[in-house]
């Protein structure tokens, strides 16, 4: 096992060679997020679990000026997830997808980046690709979106054949028509 796990930097020039500076977090850190504050700064956002975990863990929060030096937040950001992403839309709102399974991606919304409110609905479900992919029929599980100057989302995720996190993955895409779409994604590749 590579617990404990640390959440730590490392800078480059050219995004080639990267030269490690050390732990940043040094709870039990297994998944995070790291957005950008409006007015400076940053928001790391993370799970603490000692060791695996197979049940949802809340999300709590900590503030950097530099990126280098972090301070804990009081409270949790959200009360249960496997594993999330989280971004920054250009409006400021921060958006959390996550899921509380291995199969159904939800969402929920911030506009201070510290209070969340869920969104109605499902995001995304296993098997939802145009191809019927079987490679996406078991699992998603998010990686990463953004934003594209027209207000669109494209998330960016592993689809695997089985609900095990261990097998063979692929990535797929899907875009939401706007960033206050609270409609499900639909399926692109």
């Amino acid at each position: 096992s590579q617990f404990p796990l640390r959440l730590q930097s490392a800078i480059s020039t050219d995004g080639l060679t990267w030269i490690p500076e050390g732990i940043r977090i040094a709870d039990d850190v297994v998944d995070f997020a790291v957005v950008a504050r409006p007015g400076g700064g940053f928001r790391a956002y993370y799970i603490v679990s000692p060791t695996p975990h197979s049940a949802p863990l809340p999300v709590v929060s900590a503030v950097s000026a530099d990126g280098l030096n972090w301070t804990p937040e009081a409270g949790t950001r959200h009360p249960g997830v496997l594993y999330f992403t989280a971004s920054r839309l250009d409006d400021e709102t921060v958006v959390l997808s996550y899921a509380t399974d291995f199969l159904s991606t939800l969402s929920a919304r911030s506009s201070d980046g510290l209070s969340f409110t869920n969104d109605a609905g499902v995001r995304m479900l296993p098997g939802n690709h145009p191809d019927s992919n079987p490679q996406e029929s078991g699992t998603n599980l998010l990686s990463s979106f953004v934003q594209f100057p027209d207000g669109r989302v494209r998330v960016y995720y592993q689809g695997s054949s089985t609900g095990d996190i261990s097998n063979p993955a692929r990535i797929f895409s899907a875009v939401a028509a706007s960033r206050h779409a609270a409609a499900p994604l639909g399926p692109s590749n």
